[in-house]
């Protein structure tokens, strides 16, 4: 007689792990909303409304002070009266 031993194969499905998400550091998501076009033309609309005053006192610091004092920096540009006033106010 003999003994046969029977074994017990059993296989089961390997498991499916869900990938990690990495987490966004701050950085990384500060950099992706930065490089948005709307975040850029805001830059660009800050930088030049910056360099109005700016590019004011460059002006102003080739007139005299008796100038400076009584007309504003733009007249030192364009004098006054010497546009037509049509293109003035279109």
């Amino acid at each position: 007689m003999s003994t046969a031993k029977t074994e017990q194969v059993t296989t089961s499905a390997p498991e499916l792990k869900e990938p990690k998400r990495e987490r966004s550091s701050l950085g990384s998501v500060l950099a992706r909303s930065a490089s948005s076009g709307v975040v850029t033309a805001l830059a660009i609309a800050i930088g030049l409304l910056w360099s109005v005053p700016t590019f004011g006192l460059f002006v102003s610091s080739f007139r005299p002070p008796s100038l400076i004092n009584t007309t504003g920096w733009w007249t030192g540009l364009v004098p006054p009266g010497s546009l037509p006033s049509r293109i003035i106010w279109m």
